[in-house]
């Protein structure tokens, strides 16, 4: 399998939906045990990635639009029959992340930089304060959306973590992200969403790697609970055993 782009999510029982381009030839290909490959659905938009649902009985995927006038983007999902059901109208950005209870769907609205999380049984949208989301990945439990911002000191890019939830709404410290953060994963959060996460498995802590603004680095551990996050230890890239483990507790 081979493509520009390659973008790819697993179900629980081992199938395989991957987006492959060239860009503008894109498309949604299933690969299921011991079947051979097959399209699926709609014609993706370019550099999206796809995310099964925990049931695996559906993708999601944005899909892009075309009438008469204009191009556009929606959010769909597609069963494995390859029938699609829209989860939202018009949006501008293909960025969007499903809670893995499905509730909800966080996603780039309509303006570019906003970041959305939408209710998919009422359709009810919520608009964030957070301002230019780079990467935004929800909890094992879906109850919280952990969304990197982006933001300047100076003329410096610096990045800070933002936590969603019903309940609250928590800004966390300004970082420099690491360089491997930076250059090769954020350029692709959402594939990386789909395969890693930050997020502890109990949702009360998340880890990131970057330098304080006091120049400290390495690989940084934040307790939701606390003001200010620990240096662990040294590195550059990080994520979190995704198994009910215990939050380690330094």
């Amino acid at each position: 399998m081979r493509g520009q782009p390659l973008f790819f999510d697993w179900a629980a029982d081992g199938t395989l939906c991957a987006h492959v381009g060239p860009p503008g030839a894109d498309e949604l290909l299933v690969f299921e045990p011991g079947e051979p490959d097959r399209p699926l659905g709609p014609s993706p938009a370019m550099f999206t990635a796809p995310q099964w649902t925990r049931e695996g009985d559906e993708v999601v995927v944005a899909q892009r639009m075309r009438d008469a006038e204009t191009d556009w983007l929606r959010i769909v999902a597609v069963d494995r029959a390859g029938a699609v059901r829209p989860l939202t109208a018009g949006v501008e950005y293909a960025r969007f992340c499903l809670a893995p209870d499905g509730r909800r769907l966080a996603h780039v609205g309509a303006r570019r930089h906003v970041l959305m999380v939408r209710d998919l049984s009422t359709r009810d949208d919520e608009e964030l304060s957070i301002d230019r989301p780079v990467l935004f990945e929800w909890s094992a439990d879906g109850s919280a959306l952990l969304a990197l911002e982006g933001g300047l000191l100076g003329t410096t890019p610096l990045v800070r973590y933002r936590v969603w939830s019903e309940h609250a709404a928590e800004t966390y410290a300004w970082h420099y992200p690491s360089q491997v953060t930076g250059r090769q994963i954020l350029p692709f959060a959402e594939q990386y969403v789909r395969s890693r996460t930050a997020w502890a498995p109990d949702g009360m802590a998340f880890a990131y790697a970057g330098a304080s603004t006091d120049g400290d680095a390495g690989i940084w551990v934040q307790h939701r609970t606390r003001a200010q996050p620990e240096l662990v230890c040294g590195g550059w890239t990080v994520s979190w055993r995704p198994s009910p483990a215990v939050t380690p507790d330094r």
